[in-house]
């Protein structure tokens, strides 16, 4: 581990990564015993401890700004799919009236609800990508191992169409089939 001594640069907004830098440092200087832990480095350290007590946070760096990433939540994945279904199924118009619309409806049927999710324009227009993205695996975390993502893909199809449209048997594999197509279309597949 390559050992340094200017520790300047971890006064005001840290990432992780250098936070993460100078805690190994701290550690390993810690441990050899009889090195010394500049002055910087000290400071930093009790820094993030005052503020790990005072605020529950990570302490000793600023978290990323912007939205958190949900797009691994199993809820947020089953909006995406709704979302993605009433634009491409549902709506009518352009894109952006069909954004709109899709907004709407999510907001309709989730608003009431605690859920943190972005319900705008343009959450919808990130819900459809990430369903264009990544198709429709994800939404049952139970399917069968060594079931490739287009046979994942129809079997979420399935059992969003039985679950959320409460279609069966043949309207059901029907409308399914018809997902996985326009689906595999978005992707540039024929």
């Amino acid at each position: 581990m390559q050992i340094f001594d200017d520790y300047s640069n971890l006064t005001g907004d840290v990432t992780k990564d250098a936070a993460d830098r100078a805690l190994r440092h701290f550690i390993y200087r810690t441990q050899r015993g009889g090195m010394v832990i500049p002055a910087e480095l000290q400071a930093f350290i009790l820094n993030g401890i005052e503020r790990q007590l005072a605020e529950g946070t990570g302490g000793w760096f600023v978290p990323a700004r912007g939205r958190p990433t949900i797009s691994n939540d199993a809820g947020w994945r089953f909006v995406a799919m709704i979302a993605w279904h009433e634009y491409y199924f549902i709506a009518k118009g352009h894109s952006e009236i069909r954004r709109k619309n899709v907004s709407d409806f999510l907001i309709k049927q989730f608003g009431h609800t605690y859920c943190d999710f972005d319900l705008s324009d343009s959450g919808a227009r990130r819900m459809i990508e990430d369903v264009n993205n990544r198709g429709f695996s994800g939404i049952d975390s139970g399917s069968p191992s060594g079931i490739n993502n287009r046979d994942t893909d129809l079997l979420n199809a399935k059992l969003f169409c039985r679950t959320e449209l409460n279609m069966r048997g043949l309207a059901e594999l029907s409308h399914a089939v018809a997902m996985v197509r326009r689906l595999n279309k978005n992707r540039g597949h024929k």
